[in-house]
């Protein structure tokens, strides 16, 4: 059991190694540790050394030469092309060994700009390829808010439309409030000039009874 946790722990090493060492960047010598950057041996030297190799963006690319006797800068296709020096895109480096970082995916030219030299085959072309390390994680995004409940609908019951106010009945005109209405026809009351002259028949009446 013991070997063969330590077979998978030599296994996980070596893929972590490769995985590194695919994702992290590359120092390349141009023309190889034999020949390097110099006039070299045919016309097509560089273009053939170049196809057996993979360039990508981060690659560091070193130019060895004799101090003095190169120069090595990034060029267009059509100064490659014509081996002009006029208008080069980058700085021309003198001092040995020169390095030059990848910094964009894509076609990259450089030639000697000594004269005569890139006319005899020291002139380079690459294609790099986009780096291949991990893009980062995308951020994640925060969640959203509820949305608020609607508010409920009032359960307050409506209040009951007002019962209408039955006038009170008027007493009649002239009455003083808390006296009752004199009967009317013959239950009227005899007024004070009638009962005075009934009084005095009766009078009277009374005396002639008794002889008077």
């Amino acid at each position: 059991m013991a070997g063969n946790k330590k077979v998978v722990v030599l296994l996980a090493a070596a893929i972590f190694s490769a995985v590194v060492g695919i994702c992290s960047a590359a120092t390349i010598t141009v023309g190889g540790d034999t020949t390097g950057w110099t006039i070299p041996p045919s016309q097509s030297f560089y273009t053939t050394w170049a196809s057996k190799q993979k360039f990508k963006v981060g690659d560091s690319l070193v130019f060895p030469f004799q101090a003095g006797m190169h120069t090595v800068a990034e060029v267009s296709k059509a100064a490659y092309d014509s081996c002009s020096t006029a208008n080069p895109l980058s700085a021309v480096l003198a001092t040995a060994p020169a390095n030059i970082t990848i910094r964009t995916a894509g076609t990259h030219y450089y030639i000697c700009t000594v004269t005569g030299h890139c006319s005899n085959g020291q002139k380079l072309a690459i294609v790099a390829a986009a780096s291949s390390a991990p893009a980062p994680a995308p951020k994640s995004s925060k969640p959203k808010k509820a949305a608020s409940p609607a508010p409920a609908p009032s359960t307050t019951a409506a209040a009951p439309a007002s019962t209408p106010t039955v006038p009170a009945a008027k007493a009649p005109a002239g009455s003083t409030p808390g006296t009752a209405a004199p009967p009317s026809g013959n239950f009227a009351a005899p007024s004070a000039a009638g009962f005075g002259f009934l009084g005095l028949i009766s009078v009277a009446a009374a005396a002639a009874l008794l002889g008077v």
